[in-house]
């Protein structure tokens, strides 16, 4: 594989991983505009997030967040460019520039903005979960992902099932919402594109991460609360994805 090639693949991930950080906060700001939060909004947002004045000033506080100043939006862009710079590369690196490596590229580079809007927002827009879900079962269907179509159906009606089950259950022993349907959308997508058997790494890990992180954040053994799940499902649905399972 030639260096060159993975340096731009390197570079295309940069460019789109400051893109998403841009597009997590314009998204932001135009919920704090009263706008709704469904696909023509996010839409309206993507103009906003490929301009550099975008990127900066004061979005709104969300829960357990609050306002972002432009040295917090650099911080955003930083991070997406660097998760998307190493997924893009690595995927590359192990693929070249084929249509698995595209498969790959394309799927990290959803979740990624997901993640970050789901951290800023709170929400995970179904104008990303649905079109991260169509490539799942259309990279199967063409036989990119690696894995059969009947495997990929299987991961995204276990992601959805298996989390609202969880939900359910929750919400009549607690009293209280767990996860919200983005989360379900998200792991069915996940789902899809992995199949049923990497969805259930996906989940552990993702549990895993997040009680860690909860752990970390409030310095306790028992942390309380509830944070975003949908960036740590992400996360170790990118981390599954470009490890080969």
């Amino acid at each position: 594989m030639s260096i060159l090639l993975i340096l731009l693949a390197a570079l295309c991930g940069l460019a789109l991983g400051v893109l998403s950080g841009r597009l997590a906060i314009a998204y932001d700001r135009a919920l704090a505009a009263g706008s709704e939060p469904d696909a023509s909004t996010l839409l309206r947002a993507l103009p906003a997030a490929a301009r550099r004045a975008a990127a900066t000033g004061k979005t709104r506080a969300t829960p357990g967040h609050d306002t972002i100043s432009a040295s917090g939006a650099r911080a955003y862009m930083l991070a997406g460019a660097l998760i998307l710079g190493a997924a893009w590369s690595w995927a590359c690196l192990w693929h070249g520039w084929s249509a698995h490596f595209l498969f790959l590229a394309l799927a990290c580079t959803l979740m990624c903005a997901l993640a970050q809007i789901d951290w800023r927002t709170g929400l995970l827009p179904d104008a990303l979960n649905y079109p991260l879900l169509a490539l799942g079962l259309g990279a199967a269907a063409w036989q990119v992902s690696g894995i059969p179509l009947p495997a990929a159906i299987q991961g995204a009606l276990l992601g959805y099932g298996f989390l609202w089950l969880l939900t359910w259950l929750f919400k009549i022993i607690r009293q209280v919402e767990g996860m919200g349907r983005g989360d379900f959308k998200l792991a069915a997508a996940i789902g899809a594109c992995g199949g049923s058997y990497d969805l259930v790494t996906v989940l552990f890990l993702a549990s895993l991460g997040g009680v860690l992180f909860g752990m970390a954040h409030q310095r306790t053994w028992r942390p309380t609360g509830a944070y975003p799940f949908g960036p740590f499902l992400a996360g170790a649905g990118m981390l599954v994805l470009l490890s080969g399972g």
